[in-house]
């Protein structure tokens, strides 16, 4: 096991399905997205999909590898123990690991 994947084990504990992408039942992307909630989840999702296009800078810790390096960031979600969908923001490199399964070459 590689130090990414350790601390993708570490930070995701007790977390299942995650998913990169935003999400029409998550509360925190539909109030950054500024989408009403109106119940029809189709319309929401589309809606949604046409706002999060594109990813925005932070210099906060990545939500699930943990690195504190500055760099975009994306949504994505989990669910914990009891099904609850737990937001995430993550970084490139996880973007493209719970995407694909590609590791960063270089990551600490």
């Amino acid at each position: 096991m590689s130090k990414y994947t350790e601390s993708i084990e570490v930070n995701c504990k007790g977390l299942t399905c995650i998913n990169s992408s935003p999400a029409s039942v998550c509360v925190e992307c539909l109030s950054r997205y500024e989408i009403e909630e109106t119940g029809d989840i189709d319309t929401m999702q589309d809606e949604l999909y046409e706002k999060a296009v594109d990813p925005w800078f932070s210099w906060s810790k990545c939500d699930t590898c943990g690195s504190k390096l500055g760099g975009n960031r994306y949504d994505a979600h989990g669910f914990d123990a009891n099904g609850a969908v737990i937001h995430l923001d993550i970084c490139e490199d996880c973007l493209v690991y719970f995407a694909n399964g590609d590791e960063p070459d270089n990551w600490n």
